[in-house]
């Protein structure tokens, strides 16, 4: 579809062609564009009072490749509204932007597993490389994840291009640590004692249906939102 349109009049235009669930969403986006932007799809279905397969099937009625889209594009239709409106100074303008990250921040804060975050933490801190893969869009957050880490004093090695890191991998060792950004493909395997696990997309799948991951247990579960096993494998 066109990203020229203002999701706002697009919804208007739809709305008499949207179930009834997808009538809430579409509501909820109408009156709260600024919130919205902000939200993942959980967030905005638990608020919508739907489930996150109707989120998702809404923003595709609409035109859209699924709900990451649809939410960029409202993000560079608020951006657009604060700026050229008169009413707000610079000032408000700049309060807005701070306002927008503390609520990142918070939101990030409140999903994290302390315990887990640490491991992580540790993992990182006493590796002896770590490999930071991405593909697409991912690539500029790997770069900056790695020269992060770099500042820390972690030795890290990441490239846009693919031949570059992929070698770097291949000389890694058990000492290492890899990580990596996902490419909307479920997988959910053991090669050569490596652990190869992604949940897809929520969002915008390229291949199958929109799914999510579970770690539990020991356990990686891949799911759709209709709770369908897409692929399961336990971890020794």
């Amino acid at each position: 579809m066109e990203n020229t349109k203002n999701v706002i009049d697009v919804i208007t235009d739809e709305y008499d062609n949207l179930f009834p669930t997808e009538k809430k969403i579409a509501t909820y986006i109408k009156n709260n564009p600024r919130e919205v932007i902000m939200l993942n799809v959980s967030e905005l279905a638990k608020r919508s009072g739907a489930s996150e397969a109707t989120v998702v099937r809404m923003c595709k009625h609409l035109g859209y490749q699924g709900y990451y889209q649809m939410r960029l594009i409202l993000s560079r239709d608020v951006g657009r509204k604060e700026i050229q409106n008169p009413n707000n100074s610079d000032e408000d303008l700049l309060n807005w932007v701070f306002e927008q990250h503390i609520h990142n921040l918070h939101s990030l804060i409140s999903k994290l597993d302390n315990n887990k975050f640490i491991e992580c933490s540790q993992l990182l801190s006493k590796c002896r490389v770590a490999h930071i893969a991405a593909i697409g869009n991912t690539t500029p957050i790997a770069l900056d994840l790695s020269f992060r880490l770099g500042r820390f004093g972690i030795s890290t090695f990441s490239s846009p291009i693919p031949e570059f890191y992929l070698n770097s991998v291949a000389l890694g060792n058990e000492n290492d640590v890899l990580i990596y950004g996902h490419f909307h493909k479920p997988l959910a395997k053991k090669e050569n004692g490596i652990y190869i696990l992604n949940p897809s997309s929520i969002s915008l799948p390229k291949e199958g249906t929109n799914s999510y991951g579970i770690y539990e247990n020991d356990c990686f579960t891949i799911k759709t939102f209709d709770n369908e096993i897409v692929k399961q494998i336990q971890l020794d």
